[in-house]
């Protein structure tokens, strides 16, 4: 049993040693910004840090130059024109681009919102059928009686003679209403009322196996790994003319591309 706890103890002591670093090994910065340690020079009192910056850095602090072509801003906006090209005579193409486009022989011009009116007719005189349209219609008075305002007190526009006529059999034949087909059936309800007899119905052995969800092992069973996979005789099978030609769209939908 010493042995054991001895032997244990020199393993736990073991453990507890830590690891020591790496030749090389670079501790990590204190800030993401700026590292102290190398930048301070502790020799001399000061409060500040010193940038130590690279070459690549003091290349990429630099301005820019600017171009040996650059001629500097332009004094004015107004651009001088040379001798020659006050001298110059535009081409014949130039000076058809520079004419102003005509505008198209039926083209009218937006009318204005507010219509006016010439002084003709403004000093012109209705003629008499002009007038006469302009009058309101005089209606006649309704053929009723003094006493009542309702439709069976108006005189009939109706003739005895038509009153006591009889129709044809014809015009009672047109008359007649038609009649229904004879399958005709009416619109059914929105509702239907289940009978008792379905409610009470009890569905078979086939319908109930149909409504069980398919299990695991039925997946497993019937699985077939080669169900989509084509054979290598497929692969080199080549087809006949009429399959070729089958294949082939018909004439009169393809259109020639345009060039």
């Amino acid at each position: 049993m010493a042995l054991n706890v001895e032997s244990r103890r020199s393993r736990i002591d073991f453990l507890s040693i830590p690891k020591r670093a790496p030749e090389g090994f670079i501790e990590d910065k204190q800030s993401v910004y700026s590292d102290n340690k190398i930048c301070k020079n502790w020799s001399k009192p000061q409060t500040t840090t010193t940038a130590n910056l690279s070459s690549r850095l003091k290349q990429i602090s630099q301005s820019k130059t600017l171009s040996p072509e650059y001629e500097g801003d332009r004094p004015s906006p107004i651009w001088q024109v040379s001798a020659a090209a006050k001298l110059a005579k535009p081409s014949v193409r130039l000076g058809t681009l520079s004419k102003s486009k005509v505008f198209h022989q039926d083209y009218k011009p937006p009318k204005s919102v507010y219509s006016v009116v010439s002084d003709a007719a403004i000093s012109a005189r209705p003629s008499a059928r002009v007038d006469s349209l302009a009058k309101p219609k005089n209606s006649s008075a309704l053929p009723t009686n003094q006493s009542l305002w309702d439709w069976s007190e108006w005189d009939s526009a109706v003739t005895e003679a038509s009153k006591l006529a009889s129709p044809s059999d014809h015009i009672l034949s047109l008359a007649t209403p038609k009649k229904m087909h004879n399958e005709y059936r009416e619109c059914r309800e929105v509702q239907w009322n289940v009978t008792k007899m379905t409610m009470k119905a009890l569905p078979s052995l086939r319908i109930q196996q149909l409504s069980r969800p398919k299990s695991q092992s039925h997946y497993v069973d019937h699985y077939d790994e080669n169900a989509y996979k084509v054979s290598i005789a497929a692969r080199h099978v080549q087809a006949n003319p009429r399959l070729e030609e089958l294949c082939k769209p018909l004439p009169r939908k393809v259109r020639q591309k345009k060039v």
